[in-house]
């Protein structure tokens, strides 16, 4: 959701706007994260690791 109010956001401001670049860049972050857990979940799934506990602190997704 925070992704596509981004979007639509940057959509509708004027790129002159004072604030606009450091909006683009959260957008870019934000959307750049997001591509690293679809990635890595990916090589999970494949690894058959996919839902399981890999130490106390960390359990990957299972759906």
């Amino acid at each position: 959701m925070k992704l596509s109010s981004y979007q639509a956001l940057l959509e509708r401001l004027n790129p002159h706007h004072p604030q606009y670049a450091d909006i683009h860049s959260q957008f870019r972050k934000y959307q750049s994260g997001l591509f690293g857990e679809d990635s890595l979940d990916y090589y999970f799934r494949v690894s058959g690791l996919h839902g399981k506990t890999l130490n106390k602190r960390f359990t990957t997704k299972t759906s």
